[in-house]
C-alpha cells in the first residue's frame, strides 16, 4: 500500500506544484531512506555518508530539474503540494526498508514479495479504476485499438524485470544501496 500511496500522492501533488518540483522530491528520497533505515535497522550512517547522499541527490535533481518544461501552477496552494510530496517521499523511504525487513525476517524470496506486492497493487488499481469509470473506458479503448494490449504487455514485462532486479537488490544489498543505485540510474 505504501507503493500505491507514494505514486498516488506524487501524482496528486501535480495539482498544486509544477512537475519539476515533483522531480526534485523524487530525486531526493535517498536521505529519507537512510533515516528510516537508521530507525528500522539500527544502522548508523556517518556524516560523510549523509553528505555523499546529499551530493548524489543534488546531482540527480540538477540533471532532472527543468523549469522550462513545468506547468504553470498558482502559488496559492503550493504549500499543500510540497506537503503531499513530503508525505510521498516518506512513503518512498518506507517501501524498500519494509521490503528488506519482510525478506530478511520471513526469509521471503524476492520473487514472492514482488508478486504479492503487485497483486495487491493490481487489485487496488482495478478497484479505483472501476469506481472512477476509467476501467471500462480502458476496456473500450483496448477493443478499439488491439495494438494497445501488445504494447501494454511489453511495458508490463519490462517493468516486471526491472522491479524483480530492484527487489533482488534490496534483498542482497539493502534498502539504502538499492535506492542509491536507483538514484545513480536516474542520472545515467
Amino acid at each position: 500500500s505504501d507503493v500505491c500511496s507514494s505514486d498516488l500522492l506524487a501524482t496528486a501533488a501535480l495539482n498544486y506544484v509544477p512537475y519539476s518540483v515533483k522531480i526534485v522530491f523524487k530525486s531526493a528520497k535517498l536521505i529519507p531512506t537512510m533515516m528510516v533505515s537508521s530507525c528500522m535497522h539500527k544502522v548508523i550512517y556517518s556524516y560523510r555518508e549523509y553528505i555523499a547522499a546529499l551530493f548524489l541527490c543534488l546531482g540527480a535533481i540538477g540533471y532532472g530539474y527543468d523549469p522550462g518544461k513545468s506547468s504553470i501552477v498558482t502559488a496559492e496552494y503550493q504549500y499543500l503540494g510540497v506537503l503531499i510530496l513530503t508525505i510521498s517521499a516518506f512513503c518512498d523511504a518506507l517501501v524498500p526498508n519494509i521490503q528488506q525487513d519482510m525478506m530478511k525476517l520471513n526469509n521471503t524470496p524476492a520473487e514472492e514479495l514482488m508478486v504479492n506486492t503487485n497483486v495487491v497493487g493490481l487489485v487496488c488499481t482495478i478497484f479505483y479504476m472501476t469506481i472512477t469509470g476509467d476501467f471500462f473506458a480502458l476496456i473500450r479503448i483496448g477493443i478499439e485499438s488491439p495494438d494497445l494490449l501488445g504494447n501494454l504487455s511489453g511495458i508490463g514485462c519490462s517493468l516486471a524485470v526491472a522491479v524483480m532486479c530492484y527487489t533482488t537488490l534490496i534483498k542482497k544489498a539493502g534498502s539504502v544501496a538499492a535506492v542509491s543505485i536507483g538514484t545513480i540510474r536516474k542520472i545515467v
